[in-house]
């Protein structure tokens, strides 16, 4: 499993939120492993993500770049 599956993943339904179960699931692939790649994702700033609410997993979506013109 690595990083860019999860980011195809997401990049394919870019307006749908992901629970890590589910990504685990369509990519049959160990949920912890996910998570981890989740979680390297979250750090670089890759996948958008919602904050954990009350008993609820943490949801992740594609993240668009945000492009700055600068002269």
């Amino acid at each position: 499993m690595s990083q860019s599956e999860i980011q195809e993943l997401l990049c394919s339904h870019p307006d749908k939120w992901y629970s890590p179960q589910e990504i685990s699931d369509i990519l049959k692939c160990n949920i912890g492993s996910i998570q981890v790649n989740l979680k390297k994702l979250r750090r670089s700033n890759l996948v958008q993500y919602s904050d954990k609410a009350w008993g609820k997993p943490r949801l992740y979506k594609y993240k668009e770049e945000i492009t700055t013109d600068k002269p």
